[in-house]
């Protein structure tokens, strides 16, 4: 889901491949203007594949890599990627997109979980943005993963 204090301008909710035998998974795209004159803006939220086979994952995050961007627009992936920041597949994003937490940052999991980072916020143009907070909220009653919170300022082209 996405919510927006902005009016949404489009939605699109494209279907990721998958094996038959898995669950359909889906990347949500809206797109907004950030406040008065702000930013044209493109938002996606994902939750990738958690089998243990990691072949559905690869082929959902290319066609993430697929998604239309628009040089320069402000663009936002969010998610659970469902994978650690050292696999191939961070390696794939992080050719094209920016990681807004260190690579140090808590797993988004409540104790007692295995303890491994697998939701993301990323974000491209590089020379747009500026993180001004990110840290992961202990509030474990809503979700089996913390939220993750990101604070992003947009200082590109409007």
């Amino acid at each position: 889901a996405v919510l927006s204090r902005w009016p949404v301008l489009s939605v699109e909710n494209r279907p990721l491949p998958s094996s038959p035998d898995r669950d359909a998974r889906t990347a949500l795209t809206v797109q907004m203007r950030a406040g008065d004159g702000g930013p044209l803006l493109q938002f996606t939220s994902t939750h990738l594949d958690q089998g243990r086979d990691s072949e559905d994952r690869v082929a959902q995050a290319r066609s993430l890599e697929e998604l239309p961007f628009i040089e320069g627009r402000a663009t936002i992936l969010a998610g659970d990627l469902n994978t650690r920041p050292d696999t191939d597949i961070m390696k794939m994003f992080e050719a094209h997109w920016v990681i807004a937490a260190s690579a140090d940052a808590p797993p988004a999991v409540p104790d007692g979980r295995p303890r491994l980072r697998s939701d993301y916020v990323l974000f491209r143009p590089l020379e747009g943005w500026r993180v001004t907070e990110s840290r992961v909220i202990d509030e474990t009653v809503a979700s089996d993963h913390r939220p993750v919170l990101v604070v992003l300022e947009w200082a590109g082209q409007r």
